[in-house]
């Protein structure tokens, strides 16, 4: 069961609170209209037992570039100096940002692309 409350954030003032995994969750909407559909959504989902939260779906960086550079048939030399590239960018604030997203599996797609692997 999820309820619609009255948020704090002026741009998104509909906020759907919701219930996973004995968890409470929310979500904040522009509009009336998706916060409903949205709770409509939730609460058709959580009785069917189908519904899927988008954060258990989310993948660190770090973790799938050590996983994938693992998978990878080169040589112990170049996996270090992609781990100690792969390190540097996470720790720049700066040159992360402008290049790619740091979530979800595109942003390991364009660390291929950026190094031509």
């Amino acid at each position: 069961m999820s309820v619609i409350i009255k948020g704090k954030n002026p741009r998104k003032p509909h906020t759907v609170r919701y219930w996973v995994d004995g968890r409470q969750r929310e979500r904040s909407f522009a509009t009336a209209r998706e916060a409903q559909d949205f709770k409509i959504k939730t609460d058709h989902d959580t009785r069917a037992q189908i519904f899927v939260d988008d954060k258990l779906g989310r993948e660190d960086f770090g973790a799938a570039v050590d996983a994938w550079i693992g998978r990878h048939a080169v040589g112990d030399s170049t996996k270090d100096g992609y781990r100690v590239t792969a390190r540097a960018s996470r720790r720049s604030r700066a040159a992360p940002s402008r290049r790619w997203p740091l979530t979800g599996t595109g942003s390991l797609t364009c660390w291929q692309r950026t190094w031509g692997i």
